[in-house]
């Protein structure tokens, strides 16, 4: 069977159970964040709140899924 390796790793981070939360983005600075290597920011795990990036604490806040769209 012949597959692509990129592909296959893409459906695995996908399919973590991990999940990272608005405590996560509390905890980290998004200068912080980019320092971080793309492996160690895939593995703290997927998106479970809807968030926007706030310029004056450098941090992204939670917002509700109606604000989402705005």
């Amino acid at each position: 069977m012949k597959f692509c390796e990129n592909g296959a790793k893409a459906v695995n981070w996908e399919a973590t159970r991990r999940r990272v939360d608005a405590t996560f983005f509390a905890r980290h600075s998004v200068s912080q964040l980019r320092e971080q290597s793309d492996y160690w920011l895939e593995y703290q795990g997927r998106l479970t709140e809807p968030l926007r990036y706030d310029a004056a604490s450098d941090r992204y806040q939670p917002i509700t899924w109606m604000m989402r769209s705005r």
